[in-house]
């Protein structure tokens, strides 16, 4: 495997590990909003800065466009959280929602095709900082 290719497969499986790590999180957080729960409250604090943490890393790596890593980590934290209230809070999903799935998973697929597997170039935003 060349480089290129393990770094792929570090920022999926980081990408993937934080996506289930998000829907973790919303779970903590919906036991905090059924107790009140100063320890739920607390863990989902350290559970989300984990993920926003996890989510730079992933940014940094320069793999994906701000966009499509936003739009990844969602549909991966989707996904785990449909499976986390299924497991966990008796959820049920209709045929409109596993056509939503579907259609995410396509997208997913597409924008994995449709980019170039080079780095992301670096961005200026037009601002422009003086020095005093």
């Amino acid at each position: 495997m060349n480089a290129a290719a393990g770094s792929r497969v570090v920022v999926y499986a980081v990408l993937i590990a934080v996506g289930i790590l998000g829907a973790v999180s919303d779970a903590i957080l919906n036991q905090w909003a059924r107790t009140g729960s100063l320890a739920w409250q607390l863990t989902t604090y350290a559970a989300w800065i984990v993920v926003a943490t996890l989510l730079v890393w992933i940014l940094r790596q320069n793999y994906f466009t701000f966009g499509a890593a936003v739009v990844l980590f969602l549909m991966v934290n989707s996904v785990a959280a449909l499976v986390i209230d299924s497991a966990f809070f008796a959820g049920r999903l209709t045929v409109r929602g596993w056509v939503g799935i579907v259609l995410a998973a396509a997208a997913i697929v597409m924008i994995e095709l449709g980019r170039s597997h080079g780095p992301v170039p670096p961005t200026t935003s037009g601002v422009s900082v003086e020095s005093r």
